[in-house]
Formats: C-alpha cells, structure tokens, sequence
C-alpha cells in the first residue's frame, strides 16, 4: 500500500468512531467502539510490526486521529445543535397540519423541545431532552421482550406480538444461522432498548 492509502485506511476508520461517538447520546455506543477497537488493531497495524511496516503504521495511526478528532467534533456538533432535527418553524407547520391552531401549535412545540406546559393542559409526564437522534422505543415493549429465560423462539413469538419495528426484528432473527440468534436477539435488544 503506499503512504495515501494508508492514510485513507486510518481516515475511514477514525471518521466513523468519532462520529459513532460524537452523535451518540448513550452508553451502547461503548459497545459498538469496542467492536470497532478490535478493528482498529488490524486495520491500525497496531500489533508488532516488521520493520519495513512501522512507515505504514504511521500514516494509518494519523489518518485515524486526524479524521476521528474532526468526526467527533462534527458529531458533537451536530447532536448538541440538534441539526439532524426539523427546525422550529417546520415542527409548528406539523402540528398545524395536523389541524391545531397555531397557537396551540407553538404551546406544543415549546412543549416537546424545553418541557414549557401549554396553558390549560394536563400533563400526564413530562417529556425527557429528546432529539432526533434518541430511541423512540418503548420501555413497555423492551420489558415485555427481555430475553429472560426464554428460548430464541419464544422471543420471536413475542416479538410479533408486538408493535413495530419488532416483527419486522423477529423476521430477521428467525432468517438468521440458529447458532447466531441468541446473540443477535441479546444486540438488538440491548441497542434499541439501551440506548
């Protein structure tokens, strides 16, 4: 490989776990760093080298912190921001198309992005800071589908029962290899329920 490619090697590598990192509001991304870290060794070349590689070595080592730095301020960026979210303006064109007046419109919108209670309602709970970035899954359905003591099975058939996305989940966990799905059922859940 010559030095640019190595290079590009360490640049790719380190834009995705910055930016895994930076965009991530919850502890599953730890997780998924550590999987990638186990990539990072090869792709990285971070075991003991042949002289002749330590060159190598080198520009793979400074794509990946250059371009990891600058993904993880990007993600952060981009999370702290909100900037993947529809604007302010875009939410209350929502709710108006959904016929509420715009006033009631702007009450809501305040309402979902800093907690402020509409005058004259009744809130039930109060929602936590969420963007769109966060899990929208339900803690009721992660509770009903904790692997448990439950065979792949069973969890397949509890999954169906549930609402969306679930069945579509336990369709691609039933396609899998049968030696695999224990685990995948364990990563699923811990990625949409965790998060």
């Amino acid at each position: 490989m010559s030095k640019v490619e190595d290079f590009i090697a360490g640049a790719g590598v380190g834009a995705l776990a910055g930016l895994l990192i930076g965009l991530s509001t919850a502890s599953v991304v730890g997780t998924a760093i550590s999987a990638i870290a186990a990539i990072l060794a090869a792709v990285l070349g971070l075991t003991k080298a042949k002289p002749e590689l330590v060159e190598q070595q080198r520009f793979r080592i400074m794509g990946f912190g250059i371009f990891a730095t600058l993904a993880l301020l990007c993600g952060l960026l981009l999370r702290v921001q909100d900037l993947l979210a529809p604007s302010i303006s875009e939410q209350i064109n929502q709710w108006q198309s959904a016929g509420y007046t715009e006033e009631a419109a702007r009450a809501y919108t305040a309402f979902a992005r800093l907690g402020i209670k509409p005058d004259g309602a009744e809130i039930i709970s109060v929602p936590g800071p969420r963007t769109v970035l966060s899990s929208g899954t339900s803690s009721t359905h992660c509770n009903n589908l904790k692997s448990g003591n439950r065979t792949v099975s069973q969890w397949i058939s509890a999954a169906r029962a549930e609402d969306a996305p679930w069945p579509d989940i336990a369709d691609i966990v039933e396609s899998s290899r049968a030696e695999s799905q224990a685990d995948i059922v364990n990563a699923i859940w811990r990625v949409l329920c965790e998060a």
